[in-house]
């Protein structure tokens, strides 16, 4: 037999496996239970570099772990709400994450998380990985320099605008206007423009909460959410490339 067809089905093949998309299953602990249930994702890939640094990463930064675990047991422990007759230890009470994204190029992971102290506090964090490398995928990948300080703009003049009327509406006459105004302006100055989650079509750039837990009142959604053609003149050429669902 000759060995030409035998190698060119072993290059296509070894090819296909190369493009091929992530494959995410659960490790999960305490999975029926609404308290201290925990839900984490393990990626599996044909290249076991890029499913190892992703792995690495989200352990590592959403768990502290220093080395990749697989046991429900050992992957949970270093973060987990513990609180019996011996030990009590502020952490996580609750994680669960959706895949978003996940293509040969994209992988985007949507996590809900609970931490439990002397209250609870529910947030979510967000994860964008080139599926072909495994390395974070942040603004400047996809947005030009000069495309980042236009959107820069852009975000802190919708936000503001919606702040200015969420105070109007509800605090305008409030004793605690000035204290109010001036929290949101100082939040503001940090700008986040960095903080992006990528979606199928658009965009999240995403605003941590701005006051404490005590005036979570005064709190609100500054999320914005823009479509990818409206960020197409700011977008890098491997921006154009990367993001999913779109034809340049």
């Amino acid at each position: 037999m000759s060995s030409k067809p035998l190698f060119l089905f072993v290059f296509l093949l070894a090819g296909c496996f190369a493009g091929a998309q992530l494959k995410i299953t659960s490790i999960k602990q305490n999975a029926r239970k609404d308290w201290l249930s925990f839900s984490f994702p393990f990626v599996h890939g044909a290249n076991k570099d890029v499913a190892r640094k992703i792995n690495t990463y989200l352990q590592e930064d959403v768990l502290d772990n220093k080395t990749i675990e697989t046991g429900p047991d050992k992957l949970f422990r270093q973060t987990r709400y513990i609180n019996n007759d011996s030990i009590h230890q502020s952490g996580y009470s609750m994680i669960n994450y959706k895949i978003v994204v996940n293509n040969t190029k994209l992988l985007s992971i949507e996590f809900e998380i609970e931490s439990t102290g002397a209250y609870s506090t529910y947030y979510n964090q967000y994860y964008n990985f080139d599926s072909r490398t495994g390395e974070v995928v942040t603004l400047k990948d996809i947005i030009s320099y000069r495309g980042r300080d236009s959107l820069s703009n852009f975000l802190e003049k919708e936000r503001k605008k919606r702040i200015s009327a969420f105070i109007k509406e509800n605090y305008e006459d409030s004793e605690d206007s000035t204290f109010i105004k001036e929290t949101y302006a100082g939040c503001l100055k940090k700008g986040d423009v960095e903080k992006i989650f990528i979606k199928q079509n658009s965009i999240l750039f995403y605003k941590e909460l701005c006051f404490p837990h005590v005036a979570r009142p005064y709190d609100m959604n500054l999320d914005i959410v823009l479509n990818f053609s409206f960020l197409e003149r700011c977008l890098t050429p491997n921006g154009k490339k990367l993001l999913p669902g779109k034809n340049w």
